[in-house]
């Protein structure tokens, strides 16, 4: 089977967070969540950087009423549309699972919390509305994101985001469900305990079908390290 040597299409990233309702300066209505720990595999709960601290960027979850002709391509014209007029906008379509019920939401990333108003207003334009502010606390939530994946071959079986560099993947021989991947998750990270990583699902549309992936994150690995994991990780993938 050929390799390609670059990867560029739309893909899904399927992940575990806990979330809370958005804590931040800022008077808002509507009903947006926050990740109370980013990257829970990379990040203790002692060590997770706030607003303006060494994280670049916050991921916000801004939660959606159904609408007709809902999908998320229809939201990708909008934020194509909007980024317009807010230039650099990073806004991606998902799904989220708060308690068993599965809610629509525009995943936001932001280096800032003052520019929710004035993102959810052009958002409303396009009679997207959202769900009235509600609040809950850290709650464990299965979120399912929609988005461009620009990936390079590093290493055999090894891809890097040509975006974010700290985001690796590493292709899988088939479609797993998220239990039986976060159990081989917890084996692959007791046999190689000194290495902190985030993992997540994923796959990417390409010409025959889907490409199954597993994201990795860590600022901090080397190539070696990455090689190690990949070979864990495939060899508990029965």
């Amino acid at each position: 089977m050929h390799t390609p040597q670059t990867i560029a299409s739309i893909g899904f990233i399927e992940k575990k967070e806990k979330l809370s309702s958005l804590k931040a300066p800022v008077n808002h209505n509507e009903f947006i969540m926050e990740s109370v720990r980013p990257f829970p595999g990379y990040y203790s709960p002692q060590h997770v950087p706030n607003w303006g601290s060494e994280r670049k960027t916050n991921s916000l979850y801004l939660i959606i009423k159904p609408f007709e002709c809902f999908n998320e391509a229809r939201i990708t014209r909008i934020t194509q549309d909007i980024r317009k007029s807010i230039k650099n906008l990073e806004a991606a379509p998902g799904r989220i699972n708060l308690s068993g019920k599965n809610l629509s939401c525009i995943r936001l990333h932001l280096k800032s919390p003052y520019s929710i108003p004035e993102i959810t207003e052009k958002y409303a334009e396009y009679n997207v509305n959202f769900h009235k502010k509600r609040k809950i606390s850290d709650i464990e939530c299965m979120i399912k994101i929609q988005k461009f994946i620009n990936m390079k071959l590093i290493e055999d079986n090894i891809y890097q985001d040509t975006d974010n560099p700290a985001t690796y993947y590493i292709l899988s021989p088939k479609e797993l469900s998220w239990d039986n991947f976060e159990a081989i998750t917890i084996r692959v990270k007791n046999s190689l305990r000194m290495y902190t990583f985030d993992a997540a699902l994923g796959n990417i549309y390409q010409k025959n079908g889907f490409i199954d992936f597993l994201r990795i994150y860590s600022p901090d690995l080397t190539s070696f390290e990455m090689e190690k994991i990949r070979d864990k990780y495939l060899s508990f993938i029965e």
